[in-house]
């Protein structure tokens, strides 16, 4: 047997390969499928805050424990309770008491989204008993306070997966002034034996089965986007536009949602509350603008505060925000000579003000610009996880001034016919618009002109079914009108 034929009849042996794989681990694995958890509180709590280990549960979790501010504090604010899972989603419990108002506020965030909950009467500035409690069969969480009582619901928790939990998990990694402001005591944690259903015999059948199936789908699935994929790449490598990479390290970036890098391009954002995100958010946006006044601070922020009780909450605010900016560089929070608040980056990189210095140029755009919005574009607009009302002229702004000036490049002689360049500004564009009609056409005309015919009119379908889901109704184009 030649190279060739060898390596023919290996090829074909391939694709048996997961599936073997798949049937040995269901084996090896499934007898210990059944296996209850262990009933000991102690031993249980030890299993479920191991960051290195996932635990299933069948029906119900409670964890029930006293904290109490380590120190004096007119202001706490943290996250309480930080819950991932072995499909690497994390959901996040924040709280923020604040002595002027009196309750205490609850963040519950995932997927880029923040829920609030109040409790009435919850003070942190003496020792309290706190229940959290899971009800994973009717995914619901009910958290229990003195008289208080909470429960969000859809958050998207299963029996079919595992969790690892974290109480308190900036108390580890924080310092100095910012904390730890609370301590846990008394931590007590009961579960229904957390496991898996003791039918094995049912669940060998099955999941061999069901993986099986999976197999062949997702290798059809993969067979499929590999030929799209390699168009796309095709595509990316012909163009004559090339995005520009971006700092990872003393950055701050409002576009693709709110991150915060150290000098080691760690993530940091996580240590902000609610309040100090958004506080952060109106100073970079405003800092572009000359900067934000203290009258508006306070109507943004604290509008239901005296002055005084306003001032002093900013100025508590401005010292927690500027400990978390120290870790990206010598970036300063500074009053203009006008009486305006606004941030001073020094050598930190800051996406917006990026943005802005850039829009100051006189239209159309050079190239080397292009390729620099484009690479602030391709993650999104600024701040998509927030509902920000302040915000909203602000990114309608934002994105309508990039695609505008997207636009004006595409239809410009710089680009004339290059199908690369006509898919990566559609690209663009698109993370900014879903629906825009334009990237529509352009990303059509670009495989037109690849001589990739099926692949626009796949992209084409693929829009018209999107756009009836949104809108309710045909997409009024035709195909012929959109690659012409």
């Amino acid at each position: 047997m030649n190279r060739g034929e060898k390596y023919r009849a290996e090829a074909r042996r391939r694709p048996l390969r997961p599936v073997l794989a798949t049937l040995l681990c269901a084996l090896v694995f499934l007898p210990l499928y059944g296996r209850a958890g262990d009933a000991s509180s102690g031993r249980l709590a030890d299993r479920i805050f191991d960051p290195k280990r996932y635990n299933y549960f069948n029906d119900y979790l409670l964890i029930a424990f006293d904290i109490e501010p380590a120190h004096h504090s007119n202001i706490v604010s943290g996250e309480l309770l930080e819950i991932r899972s072995d499909r690497r989603v994390t959901r996040s419990l924040l709280m923020e008491w604040d002595a002027s108002r009196g309750g205490t506020e609850v963040f519950f965030h995932s997927d880029r989204k923040f829920r609030r909950y109040a409790f009435a009467h919850m003070r942190l500035d003496s020792a309290l008993r706190m229940e959290i409690a899971f009800d994973f069969r009717q995914d619901m969480v009910t958290l229990t306070s003195g008289p208080d009582t909470v429960r969000i619901r859809e958050m998207k928790l299963s029996r079919d997966e595992a969790y690892s939990f974290a109480l308190l998990p900036g108390l580890s990694a924080v310092s100095g002034d910012m904390g730890p402001e609370l301590k846990v005591k008394n931590l007590s944690v009961l579960s229904d034996a957390p496991g898996r259903s003791k039918r094995v015999f049912f669940w060998y059948l099955f999941i061999i089965g069901a993986d099986i199936v999976i197999f062949l789908f997702i290798l059809l699935y993969y067979r499929r986007r590999k030929r799209s994929g390699e168009a796309e790449q095709d595509l990316l490598r012909a163009s004559s536009i090339h995005t520009v990479e971006l700092p990872r390290a003393s950055a701050v970036y409002l576009f693709g949602g709110l991150k915060i890098y150290d000098r080691n391009g760690e993530d940091v954002s996580k240590r902000l509350s609610p309040m100090l995100r958004e506080l952060l958010s109106i100073l970079v946006v405003f800092s572009g603008q000359g900067g934000v006044p203290s009258s508006t601070l306070k109507d943004l922020l604290w509008f239901d505060m005296s002055p005084d009780n306003a001032r002093n909450n900013r100025a508590v605010n401005f010292r927690k925000l500027r400990m978390v900016l120290s870790m990206a560089g010598n970036m300063e929070i500074v009053k203009t000579e006008g009486g305006n608040w606004k941030l001073e980056p020094g050598e930190v990189f800051v996406d917006y003000l990026y943005y802005k210095d850039i829009l100051s140029s006189p239209a159309p755009l050079s190239r080397e610009d292009v390729e620099k919005i484009i690479s602030l574009a391709r993650n999104g607009n600024i701040l998509p996880e927030t509902d920000y009302v302040w915000l909203d002229a602000t990114k309608g702004e934002v994105s309508d001034q990039i695609i505008d000036r997207l636009l004006l490049f595409a239809e410009s002689d710089a680009i004339r016919n290059n199908a690369g360049a006509y898919f990566v500004i559609a690209e663009a564009i698109s993370k900014l618009e879903r629906l825009n009609e334009d990237a529509l056409k352009f990303r059509c005309k670009a495989y037109a002109l690849s001589g990739r015919h099926q692949s626009a009119k796949n992209s084409y379908d693929r829009f018209c079914v999107e756009y009836k889901t949104v809108y309710g109704q045909d997409f009024p184009i035709p195909f012929t009108e959109v690659v012409k």
